[in-house]
């Protein structure tokens, strides 16, 4: 356990500088915006139909395709190109510490990061939703379903973080680059006919996404996809997340920093 004491230390202060940065103001608006439409939402007028498939939706739509990505792509590309940038690294590396230890840990602190912010958020506006009076089923219910939205939700975040997280440790420029792939590359997939869809994460996320309750445009989206079955769905995307991992620890081995 004296072994991984330095990776606690560098797993907290990660987590500490991730929480406190500028980026996380944004980060926390953007996780309190559902919240605001829930309460907003609850406000107004809806009939039974649009109260049903409110959770489905936004979960999809927004959770799964905006805010899961950016949260993804400002924490993971930032994670260790901010302390290029400070010039932080190197006086961490002249440690006698582990690369891909290190490179895991600040990994971990990315994930564990993320989620504090995602899953409260989803949990809150689930309530706020599950307690409309003109919602068939009860609460516990729509709890459970929102623990099955954040586990694909995690997933995201694993896959989208080990992606970017290559983008930290080998580019000058992770979060434009981040963004291409985020929002060029991933919403083009979803459009374009054949099997070129394969070759992306939000692919496999809609895949293993419940399906009860949507909309009829969210329906025709997966429709498109041309999904794949769960279990297949859930092997590839842990399959990105440690291909990935294992691509960052290369580079990270390899790069001096200065």
């Amino acid at each position: 356990m004296q072994n991984l004491r330095p990776y606690y230390v560098i797993f907290k202060h990660t987590l500490q500088r991730m929480l406190g940065s500028r980026k996380s103001i944004f980060i926390l608006v953007m996780s309190l915006s559902p919240i605001l439409i829930a309460v907003v939402f609850r406000l107004t007028k809806h009939n039974t139909r649009q109260v049903i498939k409110f959770i489905p939706n936004m979960t999809i739509t927004f959770f799964l395709m905006v805010i899961t990505v950016l949260v993804a792509l400002f924490y993971a590309s930032a994670t260790i190109a901010d302390e290029i940038e400070d010039q932080t690294l190197s006086f961490l590396l002249m440690r006698p510490i582990q690369k891909l230890k290190l490179l895991l840990s600040k990994f971990l602190a990315y994930l564990v990061g993320s989620v504090l912010f995602i899953a409260p958020s989803h949990l809150i506006f689930t309530l706020i939703i599950a307690t409309h009076p003109k919602m068939p089923e009860n609460v516990m219910f729509h709890l459970s379903m929102s623990v099955k939205y954040l586990a694909v939700i995690i997933l995201g975040l694993l896959a989208y973080g080990s992606i970017f997280f290559v983008l930290s440790v080998s580019s000058k420029h992770p979060v434009l680059w981040g963004l291409l792939i985020a929002f060029g590359w991933e919403k083009i997939t979803i459009a374009i006919p054949g099997n070129i869809k394969k070759i992306s994460v939000i692919h496999y996320l809609l895949s293993i996404s419940p399906k009860r309750n949507l909309s009829n445009r969210a329906q025709m989206l997966l429709e498109k996809a041309e999904l794949t079955t769960g279990w297949i769905a859930i092997s590839i995307l842990l399959i990105i997340t440690f291909a990935s991992l294992c691509l960052s620890a290369q580079f990270f081995q390899r790069k001096e920093y200065h």
